[in-house]
């Protein structure tokens, strides 16, 4: 697999993308599965802090981002 670098704006987005997964996700996780649950919440934080429609061109109401995914 080609592993390409990611720069400071990839790395800080993904660090914010862990974060509130991390906080707002993980604990509900068990109970959003049993009961066929999407997480709305989460789904809006994840909207409040730009991170929904990231490679969607800006003139379609977009960020206009990359869709260079990260490699762990």
């Amino acid at each position: 697999m080609i592993r390409f670098p990611m720069t400071d704006d990839q790395k800080d987005i993904v660090d914010l993308t862990c974060q509130i997964l991390e906080k707002e996700l993980a604990p509900q996780l068990a109970k959003l599965d049993e009961e066929s649950k999407f997480p709305m919440d989460v789904y809006e934080k994840m909207v409040e802090a730009g991170l929904y429609a990231m490679e969607v061109p800006e003139k379609y109401g977009g960020m206009g981002g990359s869709t260079m995914r990260a490699c762990f």
